[in-house]
């Protein structure tokens, strides 16, 4: 009888903290195919896309996801002769809906750059970079509706993403601090 007390005291502990130790873990949801779009929504393209009313949108490619300086040295050696830095690329733009498609147009961007995992984890940027579209007509991508989901180009489907982006370059830019310095 003491036995049987004890398996179940212990089996009711192994439950407890199994229940208690998958409660405090953040469970993120699996990408999936998009089959339709929401304003305020994130999106997972080849960055991350948010309609953020029913005219304009927000774009971030971050290439600055870097653990070590040395995964930099790395990177700008396979890319050499380019000086390439960790950066993030910001933009805005407009879009117009026609049916159940969209048309994308960057209309103004930034992409800020980092010096070394230092300054990427204190968010201090080293180099601001701004560019305001002159072509629109060239500068545009689509999310088409193709075989019920959403694919950016007709070519790569855009999946759902627990990321969170600001809505416009002030307020990607006040997130970080800025202190300039000379990039080779």
């Amino acid at each position: 009888m003491m036995l049987k007390k004890s398996l179940l005291f212990v089996s009711a502990l192994l439950a407890y903290l199994c229940l208690s130790l998958l409660g405090c873990n953040r469970v993120e949801r699996k990408p999936e195919k998009v089959s339709s779009i929401s304003i305020g929504e994130t999106y997972a393209i080849s960055g991350s896309i948010k309609l953020v009313d029913e005219k304009r949108f927000v774009l971030l490619e971050n290439n600055a996801d870097f653990k070590t300086n040395q995964e930099i040295e790395d990177y700008q050696r396979d890319n050499y002769p380019l000086h390439l830095y960790p950066d993030i690329y910001f933009a805005e733009g407009t879009y117009v809906k026609v049916g159940e498609d969209y048309r994308l147009t960057t209309v103004r961007a930034v992409r800020v750059e980092f010096k070394n995992v230092k300054n990427i984890q204190a968010k201090v940027i080293s180099r601001i970079k701004r560019n305001e579209n002159s072509n629109p007509n060239k500068d545009y991508f689509t999310l088409e509706k193709k075989s019920d989901y959403y694919m950016v180009n007709a070519k790569l489907p855009v999946l759902t993403t627990d990321q969170k982006i600001p809505d416009s370059i002030d307020e990607f830019l006040d997130q970080y601090q800025y202190e300039p310095e000379e990039l080779e």
